[in-house]
């Protein structure tokens, strides 16, 4: 529940009480933490023979499958929906980005050490900050404290990459 009262899943412009705070960042802590172990698991497969075109064939099926029992077993109605389905274009193009990301992160990592990499890749947040500034305006908050906080894992990944 929301400090005024309010139950609506849309946060923009309203303040959470802490523990809806709390809730709503557990899911995105227990990402992180899933990210942060898939660079060595990841690192581990290539080591061990497994090609780059393999790793990506096996990630992406397993995220196939995993999203799909996911969407099936809860949202599975909204295909039925004109609209959903035309707006669906988007997670599409998402998903051809995210392909083309993700193979370009297996080649790297096979090139060179964990340690490099994964520091580059996380200097997304910018890339996500300044592209939620020029295309979603009216529907993210983007304030110093973030640019701030972004800038913060950029500077840290630099540092990490360049001294580490």
């Amino acid at each position: 529940a929301y400090s005024d009262g309010s139950t609506d899943a849309n946060t923009t412009g309203r303040t959470l009480g802490a523990r809806g705070q709390l809730l709503s960042l557990t899911p995105a802590l227990l990402s992180a933490a899933l990210f942060g172990l898939t660079p060595t698991l990841r690192k581990f497969g290539l080591e061990s023979g497994v090609s780059v075109t393999d790793g990506l064939a096996l990630t992406f099926t397993s995220a196939f499958l995993v999203f799909g029992s996911y969407f099936l077993s809860t949202k599975a109605g909204e295909l039925r929906d004109r609209r959903a389905v035309h707006e669906a274009r988007w997670f599409v193009l998402t998903g051809l980005l995210w392909s083309v990301a993700t193979a370009a992160y297996f080649t790297a990592l096979n090139l060179a050490d964990t340690v490099v990499v994964v520091p580059l890749f996380y200097t997304s947040p910018l890339f996500a900050i300044g592209l939620s500034w020029l295309f979603l305006r009216d529907l993210e908050v983007i304030d110093a404290g973030v640019v701030l906080g972004a800038s913060c894992v950029t500077v840290g990944s630099t540092i990490v990459v360049v001294f580490g």
